[in-house]
């Protein structure tokens, strides 16, 4: 009699969900896990991901990946990201923003760099 290869997770709690992240990102040979890839040979669904972790990115963070895209981006990253920018001598362009896995160009970063200071400016002390 041919046996079953259980094709889901049977606990669901944090180690078992970043091991099958670490799992996937390994089987794909990459240091992230897109939902796509999540969605082809995953054995937990995407959602379930973010309903534990409450995102993808938060998930992949604790699991010691990389996340693959960079949206919604925290204060502190922006400015992390502004500053390592400012110490490069190299203008940030669309392809060494691709190799950096970030996304965004310098442009979106100073503008909601400087919307953050502007607002924060404004706050009553």
């Amino acid at each position: 009699m041919t046996r079953l290869e259980i094709d889901f997770l049977t606990e669901y709690d944090d180690a078992s969900l970043l091991a099958e992240l670490r799992r996937v990102a390994t089987a794909s040979g990459s240091d992230t896990v897109p939902k796509a890839d999540l969605k082809r040979i995953g054995r937990v669904s995407h959602s379930a991901i973010v309903r534990h972790f409450g995102s993808l990115r938060r998930a992949l963070q604790l699991a010691g990946l990389k996340s693959a895209r960079f949206m919604k981006a925290a204060d502190e990253e922006l400015i992390h990201h502004r500053k390592d920018q400012a110490a490069d001598s190299e203008p940030l362009t669309r392809a060494s923003a691709r190799g950096s896995r970030l996304r965004q160009s310098h442009k979106v970063l100073n503008r909601n760099l400087c919307r953050k200071i502007t607002t924060d400016s404004h706050e009553p002390v």
